[in-house]
């Protein structure tokens, strides 16, 4: 399931977003708490519309060897307070609500809609779990402090592809449990 979207040169099936929203559907109709929307759909997407060459990652991601989570709140409006600044390739702030806590790697968006990687193991990030109304997702919140980044995108339409994306996984899960 996790190389869904991932091109088949990059260790993936190249499937269609509508396949990744049927399994997203039936993700949601058997309330399963898999990592589906971030590992699979929101960060593979977000790699392959960034350009560059991510085949090392996406094979890694399709071979389900990593695990991505998604903090992107600041990319389409941020809390008071918890704004995630760039400094070149460091982060500072906080982000609420990172979809997929416990990841390998994180997709990050700051104020200004960029991009970047952030390893789990990087130093200066902490991680703390959240308790949520949802079971089947894990949330967290992460702080960064200086904490070393990979800037992957500066184009606001790649974020705004992420979070589409993102979107119709999260409403295809929803009809999904709604089914049952």
């Amino acid at each position: 399931m996790p190389g869904l979207l991932i091109s088949e040169s990059a260790g993936g099936l190249g499937l269609s977003m509508l396949d990744a929203a049927i399994v997203a559907e039936s993700l949601g109709a058997h309330t399963a708490p898999a990592p589906f929307v971030s590992s699979a759909v929101m960060l593979p997407t977000a790699l392959m519309h960034a350009g560059g060459d991510h085949d090392a990652l996406l094979g890694e991601l399709a071979s389900g060897a990593l695990r991505g989570g998604c903090a992107l709140a600041d990319g389409y409006g941020a809390r008071a307070g918890t704004s995630i600044t760039s400094n070149g390739d460091t982060l500072t702030g906080t982000a609420l609500y990172v979809l997929d806590a416990g990841a390998d790697v994180y997709l990050v968006a700051d104020a200004n809609k960029a991009l970047y990687l952030v390893n789990s193991n990087a130093p200066n990030l902490t991680e703390t779990s959240l308790t949520t109304i949802d079971k089947t997702r894990s949330s967290a919140e992460l702080t960064f402090a200086a904490t070393p980044a990979q800037q992957i995108s500066d184009d606001p339409a790649v974020l705004q592809a992420v979070l589409n994306a993102g979107r119709v996984m999260l409403a295809a899960d929803s009809l999904g449990a709604a089914a049952n």
